[in-house]
């Protein structure tokens, strides 16, 4: 399976593989523990008193809640259009194979906090690259634009996801060259996301997670291994977090590398991190929703918006 190793570091031209894969935006709006489900109280209930001489209830005043700010929010979230910005950032010259980087930047997308393997939302696809003579002037026959590293290993500064995708040119192309860059954007779009909380006493247990089949196959000091089975598991195992209790509050780290591959009819997923932990999170999306963008970029930045 392909393994993806976290850096803080831009990647080098060869390197595209190599990207942390983390995100500081937003908050997991409910959890499920072993598949028993944990929801929020009622705000709207209300104790009701009583005098304490009559004991009759109080005449007292409903205690309406206001959400005139939270419609707002929320018409302004679904008025709020992605966007996908694309730069022509840094040339390569290498000789044999010179290279570009796209820097992508995407606003308008809100996902949970760490853990969301970010190497999944955005695709790049490169269809042709013309110089002035309306030459194609891309190398799609390079190892390099093999799909694995169409993906675009994206951070988060929590206004925005950002990454860098390494587009290869045939032997002697110059940036000067570059005149026309034509492609599509594919961001995918995870949604109803929940949490899924695991122990070493659930080892060998299997539990259904959003109608995946779970099965916590290993679980050590610094690393777990699960098996996953269902409709789209690839895609829909979104991530996991490693939590621990032996601070006075619960800290939570990132996996270090994670890995994928394929046993027989069950995906197997594992987590490698820096520290001893004492139970994991994993992120588990209901639903995916893929949209398709096609663009041509003829100076040196522009911005799709998605439908």
């Amino acid at each position: 399976g392909l393994m993806y190793l976290s850096s803080q570091l831009l990647p080098s031209p060869t390197s595209m593989s190599m990207m942390s894969h983390s995100s500081q935006m937003g908050s997991i709006s409910s959890s499920n523990t072993m598949g028993m489900m944990h929801r929020p109280l009622n705000p709207n209930l209300v104790k009701s008193e009583t005098d304490s001489e009559t004991g009759l209830p109080l005449e007292t005043t409903p205690q309406l809640t206001d959400h005139s700010s939270e419609k707002s929010a929320q018409t302004e979230e679904q008025d709020h259009k992605i966007r996908v910005s694309l730069t022509q950032d840094n040339f390569w010259g290498d000789d044999e194979s010179p290279s570009l980087w796209l820097k992508a930047s995407i606003t308008g997308i809100s996902l949970p906090s760490d853990g969301i393997d970010l190497g999944k939302i955005l695709r790049i696809e490169i269809s042709g690259i013309t110089n002035r003579d309306g030459e194609n002037i891309y190398d799609s026959q390079s190892q390099m634009e093999e799909p694995f590293f169409q993906n675009v290993n994206l951070q988060s500064d929590k206004s925005r996801l950002h990454g860098i995708r390494n587009v290869h040119l045939l032997k002697g192309s110059t940036m000067a060259d570059i005149i026309t860059i034509k492609g599509v954007l594919i961001v995918t779009l995870p949604a109803e996301i929940e949490t899924f909380t695991l122990s070493s006493s659930n080892i060998g247990k299997q539990f259904e997670a959003q109608a995946l089949s779970v099965n916590l196959r290993t679980m050590e000091s610094r690393s777990l291994t699960i098996e996953v089975s269902g409709l789209d598991a690839r895609r829909r195992l979104l991530g996991a977090v490693a939590i621990s209790d032996s601070s006075p509050e619960a800290s939570t780290q990132t996996p270090r590398s994670w890995g994928t591959t394929e046993n027989g009819d069950r995906l197997r997923f594992s987590y490698d991190f820096d520290q001893p932990f004492d139970r994991a999170e994993l992120y588990v999306a209901n639903q995916i929703d893929e949209k398709h963008n096609s663009f041509s970029l003829t100076q040196k930045s522009a911005v799709i918006e998605l439908d």
